[in-house]
């Protein structure tokens, strides 16, 4: 959410040099070159952020690293005795510095500046125009984004004025030309055509009568001849056309809105009155974070206006603010998981092909429908299972299917016959294949000058099988047409499937109305021929192994957590609910008691400790906080120099003198 917030040293602020004109003061200014200051909030003007709303009790007990009681109070190392003692902590003087760290929470992250203009750049008949400029930049120094904030006015009271009376004499000629623009003959004009042109005016109200071009041409005609005038001229002399031309000319010659208060994406538009100091904006600019971003960088330029709308100085572009972005999914950590996967040692490799034969017919024929496109398919796939890296081909087993048509013992030798024709004809490519490879084989040499050469493949002959009729293969097709009614399928489930013998099922479907309709259009597709290859693994012994491999959905995640995705990131990692990175995204998102459920029942290492640290502060549980921060402390010494990152975990050190303390008690 954007904040803004104005103030100044005085009501409104505005220096004016006596003696001097509008224009020797803007010369003045070229002179000097003179600035814009850019500068960070000072703490007394920055409203306190959600973690500073926390109340800190001025002593709390934690535990040592021997289980000893100690007590914590808000304290300053004393620098004459060296020694931690209790203190009332006053306001310091502000101290202006061009870099920041700022935090970011669920994926926001705001960043806050003050815009101070002197007062020697204001007049009351000048408006200056200020823009922010930010740049986002990503981990390894690149720009990932730039973009102009919503621009800063200051108005003089002089140029307000002015500007108003433009609006309002602009007001009011536009209500005279809306004025104009109406017929305020009109009564007058309809009696002229009554009673010079009955013809016309007879047809006012005959609604069937179409007006077309011709009579419109007629109608220009008959007024020229008569009057010496055209249609449009009357209608003009009966209206005030001539006057809201005039009107129109008189609007353009005026220029009366030079300077357009225009306030699109203007983020603050002040008028300045008083003459007695700076003007001070406070501008607070809320981000959206993204993935590798590292810092902002902030800067404004502008123009100064005069009250004509030249722009008599360009405002210098001021140096930048810094915006170094913390982050909790800083805290992750690179770890990967693995998955258990059995592998079997045998293996199936099933496909299906549609080869059509003539009815009664068994013998293959390339040349029939789409026979021989099967066949490339067929052979392609016996090619590359051969050729196969990973398995060794055992057996193919060929089992061909017919449809019901026909007595089920004729079908039963059809299918066979079918099964060993096929079997038969792919026979032959399948030796051919194998010599092919074979003649192929590489050899290599060992470092003793032995020849090795490749394995053979051994020639696999087919296996024939049959299935007389398809009538499970039917079934599905029925209930999946799209022709076939609810009613035809319902009496195909009701009449027909109950029927156990084949032959007088088929006869049963015989008698439906719709029994043409799957003859022609459903039985050829049950005429097919499965190929069943039986492989195994090369060089497997055991039926199975157990095996790890790298969970590659998980590292995925992290990813996106290390980048900051964290829509991606926790639509991975929710599917790991004891995960540390999880719990990581969670913290990120401020979605806190998440965390807390994942971080309390893992084991206290310095990672999970600082998180829970974090978790704690957020929400108010200090004494939790302090006691997590100090075991992270001592489990790893680095996290001392992580806390002042973190603005919960810096806050709890300066109230607390924490890392002091430790520096003494612990060594660290």
């Amino acid at each position: 959410m954007k904040r803004i917030a104005c103030i100044s040293t005085g009501v409104a602020l505005f220096l004016l040099v006596f003696g001097c004109s509008t224009s020797n003061k803007a010369a003045k200014l070229a002179e000097r070159n003179d600035e814009v200051e850019l500068r960070l909030p000072s703490e007394e003007n920055v409203k306190p952020s959600e973690i500073d709303t926390v109340k800190r009790p001025e002593t709390i007990i934690v535990k040592d690293e021997e289980g000893n009681d100690m007590v914590l109070m808000n304290a300053i190392l004393d620098d004459e005795t060296g020694e931690m003692v209790a203190t009332e902590v006053l306001d310091a003087a502000t101290i202006t510095v061009r870099f920041k760290r700022v935090a970011e929470r669920r994926g926001k992250i705001d960043l806050g500046f003050e815009v101070v203009v002197p007062s020697v750049m204001l007049d009351n008949q000048w408006q200056m125009h200020l823009t922010p400029e930010l740049y986002l930049i990503a981990d390894n120094g690149a720009v990932l984004d730039t973009s102009y904030l919503e621009k800063i006015v200051i108005t003089g009271e002089v140029f307000r004025i002015r500007q108003l009376r433009g609006y309002q004499l602009y007001e009011r000629l536009m209500k005279e030309i809306a004025d104009s623009g109406k017929y305020k003959g009109g009564h007058t004009l309809e009696v002229f055509v009554e009673r010079n042109m009955p013809e016309i005016y007879s047809l006012k109200y005959d609604t069937s009568y179409v007006y077309t071009k011709a009579d419109s041409s007629k109608v220009v005609e008959e007024l020229e001849n008569w009057y010496s005038v055209t249609d449009q001229e009357a209608i003009d002399h009966y209206s005030n056309r001539c006057a809201l031309k005039g009107l129109r000319k008189k609007k353009q010659k005026a220029g009366v809105m030079r300077d357009p208060d225009d306030r699109t994406g203007i983020r603050i538009d002040s008028v300045v009155r008083s003459e007695d100091g700076n003007f001070v904006c406070d501008y607070v600019e809320t981000i959206t974070t993204r993935p590798k971003l590292k810092k902002a960088l902030i800067y404004v330029a502008g123009n100064i206006y005069d009250n004509n709308g030249k722009r008599i100085y360009r405002v210098p572009r001021t140096d930048s603010l810094e915006y170094n972005i913390s982050s909790a999914a800083q805290l992750y950590k690179q770890q990967d998981r693995y998955l258990h996967k059995v592998i079997y040692r045998r293996a199936e490799a099933n496909t299906s092909f549609n080869i059509d034969f003539k009815v009664g017919r068994y013998d293959v024929d390339p040349a029939m429908n789409k026979n021989a496109d099967e066949i490339k398919q067929i052979r392609k796939t016996i090619h590359n299972i051969l050729q196969s890296q990973d398995f060794d081909l055992d057996s193919v087993v060929v089992t061909a299917h017919c449809s019901p048509e026909g007595s089920y013992q004729a079908n039963d030798m059809l299918s066979r016959k079918r099964s060993q024709s096929v079997s038969t004809y792919f026979d032959g490519y399948m030796n051919h294949v194998v010599d092919s490879i074979n003649a192929n084989r590489g050899f290599s040499v060992d470092e003793f000058g032995n020849i090795h050469k490749e394995r053979a493949i051994m020639k696999i002959r087919f296996r024939s099988r049959a299935q007389a009729e398809n009538w499970p293969l039917l079934n599905d097709l029925v209930l999946k047409d799209s022709i076939l009614t609810d009613d035809n399928k319902q009496a195909y489930s009701d009449d027909v499937l109950p029927v156990a013998s084949p032959d007088a099922r088929e006869l049963k479907l015989k008698g439906q109305p719709y029994y043409n309709y799957i003859k022609e259009n459903l039985y050829p597709k049950l005429r097919t021929v499965n190929f069943n290859f039986h492989l195994h693994r090369k060089g497997m012994v055991k039926d199975t192994v157990v095996t790890t491999e790298l969970d590659t959905v998980y590292k995925r995640g992290l990813e996106y957590l290390k980048d900051r995705d964290y829509d991606n990131a926790i639509e991975i990692l929710r599917n790991y609910p004891d995960d540390y990175n999880l719990a990581v995204c969670y913290v990120a998102l401020d979605r806190n008691l998440s965390a807390l459920g994942i971080l309390e029942a893992m084991k206290r290492t310095a990672e999970v400790n600082y998180l829970l640290a974090l978790v704690y502060s957020r929400q108010g549980d200090n004494k939790n906080a302090v006691q997590c921060y100090l075991d992270a402390c001592r489990q790893d010494a680095t996290y001392k120099n992580r806390g002042n990152l973190d603005p919960e975990i810096s806050i709890l050190i300066k109230t607390y003198g924490l890392n002091a303390q430790m520096d003494e008690a612990f060594d660290l």
